[in-house]
């Protein structure tokens, strides 16, 4: 999927509303099917110096929009939804963040803000 995502988060930022719309309703597609697997593709495009600098900020926006809600009810279901992911899959997510970190590229902020999420979510409360 990871060089398929790449061209979908392209065409999501393209100006023509007709291929935009289309890369959109991809996305939300491959999201209902695998969330899973989604997830894991967009850490994997966030993470690699050899995709577009446009895709990997769209990647990482998607990928913190997934694990962060607005509002506190959505956000309650993100966090169930994350907590509840395969442990091997959220391990892959967490590596591949990680590896994030050491891009000089500005895009890899995502990442920061994103495992500091997952902290947040993982990290059973004190009080």
């Amino acid at each position: 999927m990871d060089n398929n995502i790449t061209q979908i988060l392209k065409d999501a930022q393209d100006p023509d509303d007709n291929v935009r719309l289309e890369a959109e309703a991809k996305l939300k597609q491959l999201e209902d099917r695998n969330r899973p697997n989604f997830l894991l593709s967009l850490s994997t495009e966030l993470s690699s110096e050899a995709s577009p600098p446009e895709c990997r900020c769209l990647a990482g926006t998607i990928l913190k929009n997934s694990v962060e809600g607005k509002y506190s009810e959505h956000n309650s279901i993100l966090i169930k939804q994350c907590i509840s992911l395969d442990p091997r899959i959220k391990t892959e997510i967490k590596e591949s963040l990680l590896m994030t970190l050491g891009s000089s590229a500005p895009q890899a902020r995502h990442a920061s803000q994103i495992i500091g999420r997952l902290a947040y979510i993982e990290i059973p409360s004190r009080g």
